[in-house]
Order: C-alpha cells, then sequence, then structure tokens
C-alpha cells in the first residue's frame, strides 16, 4: 500500500465526523488538523494551520488537471491558505468544511467561500509507506460498549441535566 493509498484511507474514515476549529482528532477536526492528522500515519509532518501548511508545500505545486489521490488543495484569498484537504479520487476532496457540514466528500472544484489557491504534490505516488507491511494502527475509537465510554455519555447526561 502506498502512503497516497493509505492517507486518502485515513481520510474516507474520518467522513462524518465533527469539525470542531483548531482540533486534530481522532474525533474532532479543522480543516488542517485532518489533513496533518492522516498525513503523520505515513510519517509526514505537516503542521498546523491551512496557512502554514501551504507556505510549507507551495513549492510542490502541480496543475489543478494533474491531481492524484494523496494531494492537497489550498483555498484562501490572494495567496493566503484559508482552506485545505486532500484528493481521494478524480475530481473529489475530503474536507473538514465547518461546523454545518462537519467533514465531507465534495467536489474539487466545489463552492468553498474562497478562490482555489493550488494544488500540491508532496508524497510519492509509488513510494510504499513504512507501515505498508503492517495495517497502520488506527486512531483510537473505544468501543460503544466500554464501560469507560458509558460513564462518558452519563456524565455528560448529567451535566446537561441535572
Amino acid at each position: 500500500m502506498t502512503q497516497r493509498d493509505i492517507v486518502v484511507r485515513c481520510m474516507r474514515e474520518q467522513v462524518g465526523d465533527q469539525y470542531e476549529w483548531a482540533q486534530a482528532g481522532p474525533d474532532r477536526f479543522d480543516c488542517s488538523g485532518l489533513v496533518s492528522y492522516c498525513l503523520a500515519r505515513v510519517g509526514v509532518d505537516i503542521s498546523r494551520g491551512s496557512a502554514e501548511q501551504w507556505n510549507r508545500t507551495k513549492q510542490h505545486r502541480i496543475p489543478t488537471e494533474q491531481a492524484q489521490p494523496g494531494d492537497l488543495v489550498f483555498w484562501g484569498p490572494s495567496s493566503n491558505a484559508s482552506h485545505v484537504g486532500v484528493v481521494v479520487s478524480p475530481g473529489r476532496v475530503i474536507s473538514a468544511m465547518n461546523e454545518t457540514d462537519d467533514i465531507k466528500e465534495t467536489a474539487l472544484m466545489g463552492q468553498y467561500g474562497a478562490p482555489l489557491l493550488g494544488v500540491v504534490s508532496i508524497l510519492d505516488p509509488t513510494e510504499s509507506s513504512p507501515s505498508s507491511t503492517t495495517p497502520p494502527s488506527e486512531p483510537s475509537r473505544p468501543d460503544p460498549s466500554s464501560k469507560s465510554l458509558r460513564r462518558k455519555h452519563r456524565r455528560r447526561r448529567l451535566e446537561q441535566h441535572p
């Protein structure tokens, strides 16, 4: 399995999770947190913040029509990125949208409230991840039947309804 495959799989696994500003997982993400979380699965440290991610990767910009699964897509005014996502199939991207839309798959050329800045390619399409021979570790998501999760939900209900 290539690095690109692992990143795309990670992005798909997060579809439906909640958007929360300044979060990087494992159950809530903002756009740059989601991208950094999935790239970390293949050992790529891209930092946090879509503007910083753009500044660190823009030298690897490619034409939009050459975008491949695993490439990063940035949107924003002028040269300042305000949103980032990952190409998951031709013409499709997954990103952590906002509090209303959460994490979802959309059209690459979709409306994000800002112009497309560019697509960057930072993953080698043929390089296997060091973890490709062993399945990558999955984010720890508690078993819904676990006692700790039941206690957590019970505490939350008690806090909401004293």
